[in-house]
């Protein structure tokens, strides 16, 4: 073989030498495959509105009184007392209850934010809504609303507090708040308030089961 034969043939085996300097292509898949992390996706966790009810409740009643104009039932409920129940548009079968019917309801239950006495109404009349303008509170729909009430029945150790509104609406509420809670002690029968409350809605309504 000639001497420059030789240096061809060396020449071609340089070229089909490959580059050790090139990545693995498995490497190149394990970095596109790496999931994000929690800062990369950025999900914000979902704020609770202020005065929107914690949870839904389900319980029966006894239909006492329907408004259907303001989508609205008084109902009476296995322990005794009366609330005001509104149902919200979405929730079907509103029409065709009846004072009498025995029915189950999925609701918000109506939240007592503030009690005062009848003479804090007027310094708040000019400010506060009325049922008609209130704002709508929550996904509910709930409204806020402050008015004059009479108490009908309280019980501060178990911090339960009825009272009828100058609409003649009844309405029960259980007291979390400790501040209201302890206020309770010093309530009696037939005392006018003011209370400032979120009204309870309904979201599901059927007719009942059981006894």
């Amino acid at each position: 073989m000639s001497r420059a034969t030789m240096m061809a043939a060396l020449l071609g085996m340089a070229v089909a030498v490959p580059r050790c300097d090139a990545p693995p292509a498995e490497a190149e898949v394990r970095t596109a495959i790496e999931p994000a992390t929690k800062d990369q996706v950025g999900l914000a966790p979902a704020e609770r509105v202020p005065g929107e009810p914690e949870e839904v409740m389900g319980a029966p009643f006894t239909v006492e009184r329907v408004d259907r104009s303001n989508r609205s039932l008084v109902v009476e409920s296995r322990s005794g007392s009366l609330t005001t129940i509104r149902v919200a548009p979405t929730a079907a079968g509103f029409e065709e209850v009846a004072t009498g019917d025995r029915i189950a309801l999925d609701y918000f239950r109506s939240s007592l934010i503030s009690l005062g006495p009848t003479r804090a109404l007027v310094a708040a009349a000019d400010q506060t809504p009325t049922r008609a303008s209130a704002p709508v509170l929550g996904a509910a729909g709930g409204r806020q609303i402050t008015g004059k009430a009479h108490v009908t029945e309280v019980d501060g150790q178990a911090g339960t507090l009825q009272v009828t509104t100058a609409d003649g609406r009844p309405h029960a509420f259980v007291i979390q708040d400790p501040a209201v809670r302890e206020r309770l002690s010093s309530l009696r029968d037939g005392d006018e308030v003011t209370v400032t409350y979120t009204e309870a809605v309904a979201v599901g309504l059927r007719t009942a089961t059981g006894s």
